[in-house]
């Protein structure tokens, strides 16, 4: 039997089906009504609609690298979605009339997909420009249904962004200028708006000789003044520039403009100004029965002045006199300047002699703190204090609390920046009291002005058992922040020392004292301490080494903590090189700013010489001690002003002295100015020298019943 062909088998089983299919179609096909297809569905007859645009229709501020798409409600055509369907064109106007309408579309290219159309420009839009987008009718879906119209939004782009870093056009003063008033005030001129905001302390800088005083003194200038045109930042310290100083102003990086561009570089420029003289020496005061006895000047805001006395003795009965606790207030713009004399404190009318010895103490904002004992032969002694803030004396307030068995004496008062004030005292009480002991003290009080002015309770800084010895001689030192160092001598059975104790703000005291003299170190007495704005202290004293009398410093460095401060570090201050028969007490200021220090004494040589050293704190040592006058008969006192400019005070046979010493890099006696007279005087130690924050200098003597002052502006 002859096979059938493999061919014939595949096609048979493919065709019968088909043919069979369309058998069944051709019986039971052509049941429609004629208006649709074959297929019996509904054509498509809706034309599509834009359901959202972006940017959104009206839009403001849109970017100007913005992509512009149209979400459409249905797949489209995409061969009908392209660049002369869907076009982007300036508004009206905002080309020239001769660049004519076409020039007003934006070049670009249109995608679609996912029912978006997009177009992406050519380039970026145009900043600050409106801009027209339109689909026409040309654009269908897949049935071939157009936009039943034109779609039309607007849209416009936000303005050019500010890239231009301000920059400073012109300054007051101008750079290098010198010799200006204290009244003079800085300004910078921008050539454009700065914000505000960004004028602070962390991106100005005012220098004063090298130091930043913004960094120091954060209250000494309150806010920088920005004009109206928000282009001329001034600034203009409360109580004036200060006399002699070089200043510099750095404008930092952080100052922006409105549109946060920093200043591209950071700017500077220097200037100083005018120097100081003396004028004419004036009586402030004649004693009746006596002389008047330890003036004390202090500087309250603007370079005002406070002298502070005790009076020259008012006759009682029986022999008997009281003294008085004086003050004038200096205001250089009054005529005359010195004002009426007050009292501060009245001695009480008892039988017995009555003496007030103030002390004084005044801030770089120019707070003034003072406090004085009334000391009743008959009674025990008394300490008292008063404060001058916010132009005004706050009233007399006893800061010692046991006047029934304690000798308040040997006071010293310190002041911080923010207007706190820090008294000392030594006292010896007996008998004793429910809280002390019998013995000796060195007593502690604060007056604290930001909470509110209080005065805090008295704190007893160190005690010593009469049976083991003794205490004596107090001094203290404040610091900007209110942090404090006290000295004193200590003398227990068989020995002698300075010791020292540190306050510190917000905490307290530290835990233990500090014996400051080294063991070699003996014949000790009167202790001084000098402290700059970041809390370094020195203490300097007078004593013997081997037998020799020398003036002694030891420096506590705030960076290496009270922990690791002791007597290994005592430094001999007087020229080691010479024995003279003799020193007496030193004397000590220290520029806040650089911590550089200076200590005059006066040492016995052929005649009773003033001699003076420096403390560099740049290269923290002491510099060779120099002799800058051959006689003195009392002990000099030295002063610093904000400026870094050092004043030295002293007598020698009825005349008065001064000399000036700039902060520089040299150290020889030529860098001191001429001794210059400014008065004439009797010989007693009654002296003082106060200086204001502008520079203002007040040295206050006795010549006889008389009360001296001479002003250096």
């Amino acid at each position: 039997m002859k096979r059938k062909s493999r061919t014939f088998i595949i096609i048979s089983s493919i065709l019968f089906p088909m043919l069979l299919a369309l058998f069944v179609m051709g019986c039971g096909g052509g049941g429609g009504d004629g208006d649709g297809g074959g297929d019996g569905t509904t054509a498509d007859t809706t034309p599509p609609t834009v359901v959202s645009v972006s940017p959104s229709a009206d839009g403001t501020g849109v970017a100007t690298n913005t992509n512009i798409s149209v979400t459409f409600s249905e797949d489209m055509d995409s061969s009908t979605i392209n660049e002369n369907t869907i076009t982007v064109s300036f508004s009206a106007g905002t080309l020239s009339a001769s660049d004519g309408p076409s020039s007003r579309n934006v070049a670009g290219t249109v995608s679609y997909a996912n029912m978006i159309a997009t177009f992406t420009p050519a380039a970026d839009l145009a900043f600050a420009t409106t801009f027209t987008v339109t689909v026409t009718t040309g654009v269908t879906d897949l049935a071939g249904n157009a936009l039943a119209a034109a779609y039309v939004f607007m849209f416009s782009t936000g303005l050019e962004p500010d890239l231009t870093p301000p920059a400073v056009t012109g300054t007051t003063p101008d750079d290098g200028d010198e010799g200006l008033d204290l009244d003079t005030v800085v300004s910078a001129t921008f050539s454009e708006p700065v914000d505000p905001s960004t004028l602070t302390s962390d991106s100005i800088e005012v220098r004063l000789q090298g130091n930043n005083i913004m960094e120091l003194f954060p209250d000494l200038i309150d806010e920088f003044d920005l004009d109206s045109t928000g282009t001329v930042l001034s600034f203009e310290p409360p109580d004036g520039l200060a006399r002699n100083a070089e200043y510099e102003v750095v404008l930092g990086t952080g100052i922006t403009d409105t549109a946060n561009n920093p200043l591209a570089s950071e700017f500077s420029w220097a200037f100083s100004t005018r120097p100081g003289a003396w004028g004419d020496s004036e009586v402030l005061y004649t004693g009746t029965y006596g002389n008047p006895r330890y003036p004390q000047v202090g500087f309250d805001d603007g370079g005002e002045a406070h002298l502070l006395w005790s009076g020259g003795g008012e006759y009682i009965s029986d022999g008997n006199y009281a003294y008085y606790t004086y003050s004038k207030r200096y205001n250089a713009a009054n005529n005359p300047a010195w004002g009426s004399r007050q009292t501060r404190n009245e001695s009480p009318e008892t039988s017995g002699t009555a003496y007030a010895q103030p002390w004084i103490a005044s801030n770089r904002i120019g707070t003034t703190a003072a406090i004085w004992n009334r000391n009743k032969w008959t009674e025990n002694y008394e300490l008292f204090g008063d404060l001058f803030t916010d132009g005004a004396w706050e009233g007399n307030e006893q800061i010692s609390e046991y006047d029934d068995t304690s000798y308040p004496d040997n006071q010293s008062i310190a002041i911080d920046m923010l207007g706190n004030a820090f008294a000392v005292w030594y006292s010896y009480i007996s008998p004793a009291t429910p809280s002390y002991d019998v013995g000796y003290y060195v007593f502690a009080r604060r007056h604290d002005t930001e909470n509110g002015s209080v005065l805090e309770d008295t704190e007893a800084v160190t005690f010593m058992d009469p049976e083991d010895g003794w205490l004596a001689l107090t001094s203290t030192a404040c610091d900007a922040g209110g942090n404090a160092v006290v000295a004193w001598y200590q003398a227990p059975t068989g020995d002698e020392y300075i010791a020292a104790r540190r306050y510190a703000y917000g905490s307290g005291w530290s835990s233990t004292q500090k014996r400051v003299s080294a063991p070699d170190c003996t014949n000790i007495w009167n202790p001084q301490v000098g402290m700059d704005a970041r809390g370094n202290a020195i203490v300097v004293w007078s004593g013997q080494i081997n037998g020799n009398y020398r003036i002694c410093a030891n420096r506590f460095d705030v960076e290496d903590g009270w922990s690791s401060w002791d007597s290994t570090s005592q430094e001999i201050v007087s020229d080691e090189s010479f024995v003279p028969e003799d020193v007496e007490s030193p004397s000590i200021a220290v520029d806040l700013a650089s911590g550089d220090a200076i200590v005059v004494w006066r040492e016995y040589r052929a005649s009773p010489v003033l001699a003076v050293n420096l403390y560099s704190a740049g290269s923290d040592e002491w510099k060779t001690p120099l002799v800058i006058a051959d006689n003195t008969d009392i002990d000099p006192l030295v002063a610093c002003d904000f400026a870094g400019n050092f004043f030295i005070l002293w007598q020698y046979t009825g005349t008065v002295y001064t000399s000036m010493y700039r902060l520089g890099d040299q150290w020889n006696t030529s860098i001191f100015s001429d001794p210059e007279v400014i008065g004439t005087a009797s010989v007693n130690n009654d002296i003082h020298l106060g200086v204001g924050p502008n520079g203002r200098v007040i040295a206050a003597w006795l010549d006889g019943l008389d009360l001296e002052v001479n002003v250096f502006e």
